[in-house]
C-alpha cells in the first residue's frame, strides 16, 4: 500500500483490526522459525457493533464478516 496508507480495516473494539497477511505472516514465522510445528487456532472472529437500526434480512447477509473470513481463511490456507 502507499505510504501512510492503512492495510487494516478497523471494527468496533479499538485495539482489534482486521488485517489478513497478519496471520499469514505469523504462520510463516512458526513455521519457519520453530520447524513447521503443529499449529492450533482456537479463536478467531471480528469484533462488530451491534446495530439495531439494521433490518434483520440485511443482518443475516453480513457480507463484511464474510469478507472477513473470506480474508483470514484464504491467507491462512496460503500459508499452509
Amino acid at each position: 500500500s502507499p505510504i501512510g496508507e492503512s492495510i487494516v480495516e478497523k471494527t468496533a473494539v479499538s485495539w482489534l483490526d482486521i488485517c489478513p497477511m497478519g496471520i499469514y505472516n505469523l504462520v510463516n514465522y512458526v513455521k519457519c522459525k520453530y520447524n513447521n510445528p503443529p499449529i492450533f487456532i482456537l479463536e478467531n472472529g471480528m469484533a462488530d457493533a451491534r446495530n439495531d437500526a439494521v433490518p434483520l434480512e440485511a443482518a443475516l447477509k453480513d457480507s463484511r464478516r464474510i469478507r472477513y473470513y473470506e480474508g483470514y481463511l484464504s491467507c491462512l490456507l496460503e500459508a499452509i
